[in-house]
């Protein structure tokens, strides 16, 4: 989780008061590199400013990680109101509404995400785990597709490319779109 990577344009020198755990924390929503070379947004606040939220991100990663993302939406937009092109935590208050539930508002920050970083693939991959939960889930199929080429020890894109498979075959069946052989053979091992 401390190194995700985003992808964000320039570079600046790091803050040398920070601390190894701090540029870690802050690492984590993408004001400095989590590795030697520390990049950060040409428009985003000093890292040192943004030393106050450090509890914050703490707590926003714990929630994520236990999957209390309504707890998570109010840490990450006080995150966003403070750094409005933040992409970490546009991204992850996309993800948390898409957990939710609340798709109209998951859309609109993965727009947000999208326009901050139109070739990120974590957008990419993100936006398509939204859609493969709904109705526009063959939109996600060539997308996971190429995240589980590019990425195939990616266990959530594996899993979520096999159960849209499943879906792409049952709708094909459903439709009487299957030959007969894989029908004969599905009618024999499934009794």
């Amino acid at each position: 989780l401390y190194d995700y990577p985003v992808p964000v344009p320039g570079q600046s020198a790091e803050p040398s008061s920070l601390g190894a755990d701090d540029r870690q924390k802050l690492a984590s929503l993408g004001y400095v590199s989590g590795g030697a070379t520390p990049v950060i947004r040409k428009d985003a606040p000093r890292a040192i400013d943004m030393v106050g939220l450090l509890p914050t991100i703490e707590q926003i990663s714990g929630l994520f990680v236990a999957g209390r993302y309504a707890q998570a939406v109010p840490l990450l937009q006080k995150v966003r109101a403070a750094d409005p092109r933040n992409l970490d935590a546009t991204l992850r208050l996309a993800t948390a509404f898409s957990a939710l539930g609340r798709g109209a508002e998951a859309e609109t920050l993965f727009d947000a995400a999208a326009a901050l970083a139109p070739e990120s693939g974590d957008v990419k991959v993100y936006r398509a785990l939204h859609q493969a939960k709904g109705r526009d889930w063959a939109a996600a199929l060539p997308v996971l597709e190429q995240a589980a080429r590019d990425t195939p020890d990616r266990q959530v894109v594996v899993e979520a490319l096999a159960s849209l498979r499943e879906r792409q075959g049952l709708a094909a069946m459903d439709r009487g779109d299957t030959d007969r052989k894989s029908t004969r053979l599905n009618s024999r091992h499934v009794k």
